[in-house]
């Protein structure tokens, strides 16, 4: 990342550059941090950052999805070539949205035409037997790992051995699948962040007060409905395949998703996948992206991340309206939808995918009237 000093930075906004936003990158591992994907309001005073916040490489954003990298000229080499200074390259097929606050606002709804997903085919697996078919998934080194990962638990916790056999590992495994614990992934998948619980000492290791996993590995992580995990990446300060075009489209949280999609199979990119994350994730360049791709995307939003151009009310307003009050536009734009709904607090949420139509009611507790209520 390039470091540019004020007179730099004041040169380049007299050229007529207008400053759309700046990202402060994520704390490095082993500090203590408690940023998180919590309330978007709770980012701390602007005026009164941290040393630690103040020493983090930032990056400037301009109008149009520009950055300070792209107002610096390219190397050349000894003939004369040029080369750009980003790392990491990028994926020949990669689409990136255009980021700007000048979008057209419309008011309406979706109308929301299901895809239909392909259904599965096995006739490939016909003849062959259940056993084959799990062994070509967990093969005898994966048992051999989790026998001898179980048993070295059991001494970390200073109990007895317990002995776990290849076999017995096995036939615990064949009792989960039997009882229906694990499902095969359908079309709905989330991403977000998981945290692993960690005392030991590793670099990758945060602390984090006032959360239930104090200490912990942070992984973003690609799940279904039913928990099965598609794909994961476990964060390390710096993406294990760095991409700076990525990060600078979609951001360091997203970032990861971005690529696993890119990762998958030919045959699976066609599907009609819809993904669900929350507001640590959610922008209009990722929805954006998603709909471009064929694929659905709906999160909550923060509001700093909504442009200031959107024609709904502020935070301030809503929370002024009775609970269960809701209006959304659409950005005609980007084909992204933007609604805010009244709840205890005013939660924004943007899709390319669903509309508010048909509501219906959920049943919340009213501190007004001391008992539950219906809302729409």
């Amino acid at each position: 990342m390039d470091f540019i000093d004020k007179e730099g930075l004041k040169g380049i906004l007299q050229k007529g550059m207008t400053v759309e936003a700046i990202y402060i990158a994520p704390p490095e591992p082993a500090v203590l941090t408690d940023e998180d994907c919590g309330d978007e309001d709770e980012v701390g005073d602007l005026d009164h950052l941290s040393k630690r916040q103040l020493l983090a490489e930032a990056e400037v954003r301009f109008a149009g999805g520009v950055t300070l990298e792209d107002t610096h000229p390219e190397h050349t080499d000894s003939n004369g070539n040029g080369s750009s200074s980003k790392e990491g390259s990028t994926p020949a097929d990669m689409v990136y949205p255009q980021t700007s606050d000048t979008r057209e606002w419309i008011s309406g709804d979706f109308t929301y035409n299901k895809r239909p997903f392909p259904e599965a085919h096995y006739s490939p697996f016909k003849n062959k037997s259940v056993v084959h078919i799990f062994e070509m998934f967990i093969d005898n080194d994966v048992i051999l790992f989790l026998v001898q990962e179980t048993n070295k638990y059991t001494l970390f916790k200073n109990l007895p051995d317990p002995r776990v056999s290849q076999e017995e590992m096995k036939c615990f495994i064949g009792i989960l699948l039997i009882s229906g614990y694990n499902d095969l992934p359908k079309e709905d998948l989330s991403f977000r962040e998981s945290m692993v619980k960690y005392y030991g000492k590793h670099s990758c290791k945060q602390f984090s007060s006032g959360k239930p996993i104090r200490f912990r590995y942070k992984v973003w992580c690609l799940n279904t409905t039913m928990g099965y995990l598609v794909d994961f990446e476990i964060y390390q300060g710096k993406s294990v395949t760095p991409d700076s075009v990525i990060e600078r489209n979609f951001g360091k949280a997203a970032a990861p998703l971005v690529k696993m999609l890119e990762g998958l199979p030919d045959n699976i990119k066609s599907f009609p996948i819809s993904f669900y994350f929350d507001n640590l994730f959610t922008s209009f360049s990722l929805l954006s992206y998603l709909c471009l791709k064929g694929y659905g995307g709906t999160g909550t939003m923060r509001d700093n991340r909504i442009p200031k151009g959107c024609l709904l009310l502020d935070k301030k307003h809503l929370q002024k309206r009775e609970k269960g009050y809701f209006e959304n536009v659409i950005s005609r734009t980007d084909g992204v939808l933007v609604a805010k709904w009244v709840d205890n607090s005013v939660v924004s949420i943007a899709t390319n995918k669903y509309g508010v139509t048909p509501a219906t009611n959920v049943k919340r507790y009213s501190q007004k009237e001391k008992k539950h209520i219906q809302v729409e």
